[in-house]
């Protein structure tokens, strides 16, 4: 799109990363210097906007909550989001998402990984509980997936379908168990090798992945101009 909101060429390409690299090469060859947004739709942005960086676009990604043009259309195909978004950018009224830097955002998939371990963990859990009520046993020890718990667990004999579920569930909880640990030594180095995050540990009740967490959010924390933004 052109400044006076003319659109100079519309076009598409698969989401990947090649595919980007080629469209973003295409574009910088036939029009020189150019900025481009795009939507912060999960990841689907991020291969788009490491192909612009590496050929030099400038990208602005857009805050899909705040971008209302776009959530309140009666009409939402591609093709208009993509308009909209253009005359937003070329009126510089993109409301933007905050883009780290790609060390913070590799640092942030370790940290997101344990937690989509626990997630996974904890859906093991509520399955074994389901199957216990199941046969309204109850376990008198306070941790039911310790080591003791555990012991319990196998220890009980259901029906031959449901002692199978219930073995399935006890292994994938232990296999969990060693994700989320050596996910937490990776975790718990970084935080030994992140000056912000030693300086969040020092305080009351954080502890190295609640320190990683909110620093890796945060990034650099020099693009807040007060303490109030």
């Amino acid at each position: 799109m052109n400044a006076d909101g003319s659109i100079a060429e519309e076009s598409e390409y698969d989401n990947k990363l090649t595919e980007a690299e080629i469209f973003a090469y295409s574009m910088v060859k036939k029009y020189g210097e150019c900025v481009a947004v795009c939507e912060s739709t999960a990841n689907l942005w991020l291969k788009t906007y490491q192909a612009f960086e590496k050929y030099g676009i400038g990208v602005k990604l857009a805050n899909p909550l705040k971008t209302k043009a776009i959530a309140e259309a009666r009409i939402k195909t591609d093709t208009l989001d993509a308009r909209t978004l253009a005359h937003l950018l070329r009126s510089d009224l993109v409301a933007e998402c905050y883009i780290a830097p790609k060390g913070i955002r590799e640092d942030r998939s370790l940290l997101r990984l344990r937690t989509n371990f626990v997630q996974d963990r904890t859906r093991v859990m509520n399955r074994v509980h389901s199957l216990l009520d199941k046969y309204d046993v109850k376990c008198d020890y306070d941790n039911i997936f310790g080591v003791k718990g555990t012991r319990w667990l196998s220890s009980l004999k259901l029906s031959v379908n449901d002692q199978i579920l219930l073995h399935e569930y006890i292994m994938q909880i232990e296999f969990l168990n060693t994700e989320i640990k050596n996910t937490e030594s990776k975790i718990s180095y970084q935080a030994s090798k992140n000056e912000s995050a030693k300086i969040l540990m020092s305080m009351t009740g954080i502890d190295y992945f609640s320190a990683m967490l909110i620093a890796l959010e945060i990034g650099d924390i020099t693009r807040f101009s007060t303490p109030e933004n």
